[in-house]
């Protein structure tokens, strides 16, 4: 049947080099773009996590770039079907 995908990101992060995040919403992708609407605007989507079928959650500092991965960054994912967890990222 397939899942239902959203992603949400900042304007900066859409616009930057190498993003698909365009590619995706043409290829039926359901993705928010916010922040940076004005040019005084200073907001940002840092919070990184993925919910898949509202039963798995990961979540963490990971940065779900090309650039980001192939550098080695130091960073922390958390993968988890804890309901509680899963539920307060579900909403």
């Amino acid at each position: 049947a397939g899942a239902y995908v959203r992603v949400v990101s900042d304007a900066e992060q859409a616009f930057a080099t190498g993003s698909r995040i365009f590619e995706l919403a043409r290829a039926g992708v359901s993705a928010v773009v916010g922040g940076h609407e004005r040019e005084d605007s200073q907001a940002r989507m840092h919070h990184k996590f993925v919910l898949i079928d509202k039963r798995l959650l990961l979540t963490g500092s990971f940065n779900w770039t090309v650039s980001a991965h192939a550098r080695g960054n130091c960073e922390n994912l958390l993968v988890t079907s804890d309901s509680e967890m899963v539920a307060a990222f579900s909403a």
